[in-house]
């Protein structure tokens, strides 16, 4: 009885942190989709003016963080935190990602204000926002790779493949924007489809029934 007792705890653990990241990942796209028009407005009037579109950036990286970093943390923190008391060695990786994306923060919107309020080179902004980018990648992935483990454990195929669509993605951002686009959104469509199936898996563990999820 204690055997099942832990293991109907530990899928309820599971199942609302599953459920804070599914929906802290549709708060993401509606989000995403609003930074990909800001930036291609801001790559336009990039063609006019590089110093009013650094400003740009800037005033973008410091919405981003200040809309982001409250989404992040009651979502996806909260939501991993219950994977990790669930299973710390499967899911620590993934919460590792967000500590350190929140730890960062402060950094960038630092970053974000620098760049509106102060003149910069393209040199300068080009290299801080790889650096930005290869340190989002990293961290990106460690996340992926936590939700990989998640359809690893409930034989949730949808959500490995959408996992190894969106790390595919982020390793072919020099092809052209559309077709990485393209890979990415199919991806993201996957892992949330995915999540579906793991909470409905859980579901059926718990005796529960199904609630509707996507």
């Amino acid at each position: 009885m204690r055997d099942v007792a832990m293991d109907r705890e530990k899928l309820e653990l599971i199942y609302n942190g599953v459920t804070r990241i599914q929906e802290g990942m549709y708060i993401g796209i509606g989000l995403g989709l609003m930074y990909g028009v800001t930036s291609l407005v801001l790559n336009f009037l990039g063609l006019t003016s590089v110093g009013l579109m650094i400003r740009g950036y800037g005033i973008l990286q410091i919405a981003e963080v200040a809309i982001g970093v409250p989404v992040l943390y009651y979502y996806m923190y909260r939501g991993f935190n219950e994977l990790v008391r669930a299973d710390r060695a499967r899911y620590g990786i993934g919460m590792l990602g967000i500590k350190v994306l929140l730890l960062i923060s402060p950094l960038l919107l630092a970053e974000g204000l620098y760049l509106a309020l102060v003149n910069q080179s393209p040199v300068t902004f080009l290299l801080l926002r790889v650096v930005n980018s290869i340190i989002a990648l990293v961290l990106y992935v460690l996340v992926l790779i936590a939700l990989y483990r998640l359809g690893s454990e409930f034989d949730a195929d949808r959500l490995k493949v959408g996992v190894v669509m969106t790390i595919v993605t982020v390793f072919i951002l020099m092809l052209p924007n559309v077709i990485a686009a393209i890979i990415g959104i199919v991806g993201v469509m996957l892992m949330l489809m995915g999540l579906g199936d793991v909470k409905r898996a859980i579901e059926r563990e718990l005796g529960i029934g199904s609630q509707g999820s996507p």
